[in-house]
């Protein structure tokens, strides 16, 4: 990966009204792509707002383009457990090409070595809907070649 991971939960929270809160871990200790720091500010996201995005990662090994993400989001409501569907590009959505969705060169480097990439500045669109609660999150990145990059889950809380 590259710091691209970012730019995944910027895209995931798209529609949401502030991010109170992200929690990130690896789910895969062999990854090829390990994430050394990532911190996203401000702390509180709002709609039409910039946010400022500085991470920096290792990739252990070659990368063949382009990458993908697969997405997975859930939400508990009561005792159910429930996958938000992708719709319009955001939810739980594979992304066939994240390089092309970054916008942003500093952000997709998956070439061998250590990568940084500081005040990366994304716009959160206006949310047009309610979308407030607690998500379980998981991203896993796959190489061209079909190898995974490597696998992370967090929660994240918006707060409309």
């Amino acid at each position: 990966m590259s710091g691209i991971l970012p730019v995944i939960l910027v895209v995931l929270s798209v529609a949401a009204g502030s991010v109170r809160s992200l929690g990130l871990s690896s789910c895969d200790g062999s990854a090829t792509v390990k994430i050394k720091s990532l911190d996203l500010s401000p702390g509180e996201i709002h709609p039409g707002q910039d946010l400022l995005i500085n991470a920096q990662w290792d990739v252990l090994g070659d990368v063949s383009k382009p990458v993908k993400a697969e997405l997975k989001f859930s939400k508990s409501l009561g005792f159910f457990r429930i996958q938000v569907p992708c719709v319009n590009n955001i939810g739980s959505c594979t992304y066939e090409n994240i390089c092309r969705m970054a916008g942003s060169g500093e952000l997709c480097n998956f070439s061998r070595g250590s990568h940084s990439a500081s005040s990366v500045r994304f716009k959160i669109p206006h949310a047009s809907t309610n979308v407030a609660g607690t998500y379980d999150m998981e991203v896993r990145l796959i190489d061209g070649s079909g190898r995974k990059l490597g696998c992370w889950s967090g929660r994240i809380t918006v707060k409309q």
